[in-house]
């Protein structure tokens, strides 16, 4: 009968306008925070590999015997292709801000690939002293690839750390609106008592009369 009598439907409804925006936000945040975990893993991985690439040309450099010899041949091969794999799986995940970064990256990446395949072919023919040759002039590209990766790594930590903060933000955010609504809830249901109370009931009286 009174138009106080609707406040709580307006904030139930204010609540839950706030809650779904709320809901979507955190959401959003934590796709970005996964996203930029996945990133980091990637690059984490591709790192690793890396390193052992390196330390299996290494072998073929130390290793007189032709079996032996073999042996790091098939991990630089192995390696190789765990870190194409990678790569090209990291590609689909990769946004239109980050694509120049990681394009560069990729070449960079490609040219390692390139690079110690044909270490292990040179290493495969006997040739030891020209795959050693080999090897250690990519250090430019490797240099410029762990450049790459730091810019990567750097990339996703700052993201990464934003996300985590905008979820904590939202979380907060949500638990004060709670709090508001909670309160305005309870002031709205203290008005409709006291207007029933001082005008229901005198009005019940007089009809008495």
């Amino acid at each position: 009968e009174f138009a106080s009598l609707e406040l709580p439907r307006d904030h139930t409804l204010a609540l839950a306008v706030v809650v779904m925006l709320g809901a979507r936000q955190h959401a959003s945040s934590a796709d970005e925070f996964e996203a930029a975990n996945t990133g980091t893993l990637n690059a984490s991985r591709v790192n690793a590999l890396i390193y052992a690439v390196v330390a299996e040309s290494r072998g073929v450099y130390m290793t007189a015997d032709d079996a032996g010899r073999r042996h790091f041949i098939d991990g630089i091969i192995e390696f190789n292709a765990q870190i194409a794999q990678i790569v090209d799986k990291w590609r689909q995940s990769i946004r239109a801000d980050d694509a120049e970064l990681f394009s560069s990256f990729s070449n960079r990446i490609t040219a390692f690939i390139d690079h110690r395949r044909e270490l292990a072919r040179l290493a495969s023919e006997g040739k030891t002293a020209e795959a050693r040759e080999w090897g250690e002039s990519s250090r430019p590209i490797r240099q410029a690839l762990n450049a790459d990766m730091d810019q990567l790594t750097t990339l996703y930590a700052e993201r990464a750390k934003r996300a985590y903060a905008d979820i904590n933000g939202g979380l907060n955010s949500a638990a004060n609106w709670l709090t508001l609504f909670t309160a305005l809830g309870v002031l709205a249901s203290i008005s409709i008592l006291l207007i029933s109370r001082g005008v229901v009931y005198p009005l019940s009286e007089i009809t008495r009369v």
